[in-house]
């Protein structure tokens, strides 16, 4: 890459100071975006790798703060260090910074999940910030799902798309306010699908390569599905809450704006963390994510997985009818 480009991420411009290693995140997170000329400072990556562990040996004025699985978070004046055990990511927001030392035998999956956690720090002092979500959309609206792990957000957004929908990605979803609105941004990191959720959209394991981790099946979006990739949307939208049950039928009901506050909170659970910086405007964001959409519960039935493209236009539909009712 030539020094005077950068990866150009929703308009913030990323250099990676590496050079790519197995399992390496942003290869695959940012293969759907483009080169460009830097115009302004852009975030910096650097990494080296470690022929051994690595191990968060810090002062005490760096307390533990937060953790998300395995990682450990420890927090300082701003700034940040993440430790898996075996490798290292120190990141500094407001200098737009992060480095780091990976073993060169971690474990790929673990040290991705440190790279994605390290990125969201980074962006959130550009006024980025990140939700635990799937979105699909078309050119009229767009539709972000949220739940739980297992609650069906992968089932739904592969239905979704099915149905001739475009994706933003499956398990994370970045966001801004832009003029009083929101702006939803792609993040394309792999999809974790189940066998039967694979088979709505064609593909069997064999196909995609992937091995099964936990019952689920890690594809990579824009290699599958490079045609229904959206960078981003700015529109009306809806909150979905999807709950897989036990019934032949999905069903769709209206949220309450609190259930819907509720779970676009714990879906964006860094709004909590004090040593985290931007805490305020994250929680603005949130609300006028809340306030610019209409919620839905769907209870998902099994009709999602016999007739995918019909049972998510009748969702569709559903919601349609709902927002027409006083």
């Amino acid at each position: 890459m030539d020094v005077a480009e950068a990866i150009d991420f929703h308009g913030i411009p990323i250099t990676l100071s590496y050079e790519p290693f197995a399992g390496d995140a942003f290869t695959t997170l940012f293969a759907g975006f483009d080169y460009s000329a830097l115009t302004t400072k852009p975030l910096r990556v650097e990494l080296h790798s470690s022929p051994t562990p690595v191990y968060a040996t810090l002062a005490p004025e760096w307390s533990p703060t937060f953790c998300h699985g395995l990682v450990q978070g420890y927090s300082r004046d701003g700034a940040h260090v993440l430790s898996d055990g075996e490798s290292q990511l120190e990141v500094f927001p407001r200098s737009g910074r992060m480095s780091g030392a990976i073993f060169e035998r971690a474990q790929p999956d673990l040290f991705a999940g440190m790279q994605h956690i390290a990125l969201s720090l980074l962006l959130r002092e550009r006024g980025i910030f990140d939700l635990h979500a799937a979105t699909a959309c078309s050119d009229q609206r767009a539709w972000v799902i949220l739940g739980d792990s297992g609650a069906g957000k992968t089932t739904l957004l592969l239905s979704l798309m099915e149905l001739g929908c475009d994706f933003l990605g499956d398990d994370r979803l970045l966001f801004r306010t832009r003029s009083e609105r929101t702006e939803l941004l792609a993040y394309p990191r792999a999809f974790h699908a189940s066998q039967a959720a694979l088979q709505i959209v064609g593909k069997s394991p064999a196909q995609t390569g992937a091995k099964a981790v936990a019952g689920k099946y890690a594809i990579e979006p824009l290699e599958h599905w490079p045609q229904r990739f959206r960078r981003s949307y700015l529109g009306p939208l809806d909150l979905i809450l999807p709950q897989i049950e036990d019934r032949a039928l999905t069903s769709v009901e209206r949220a309450t704006p609190a259930e819907a506050f509720g779970k676009l909170l714990s879906s964006s659970a860094t709004v909590a963390v004090e040593a985290i910086d931007r805490r305020a405007e994250q929680m603005q964001a949130l609300k006028a994510l809340a306030d610019s959409a209409d919620a839905y519960d769907v209870r998902l039935g099994r009709d999602l997985l016999t007739q995918p493209s019909a049972t998510a236009r009748r969702i569709l539909d559903a919601m349609r009818a709902l927002a027409r009712e006083p």
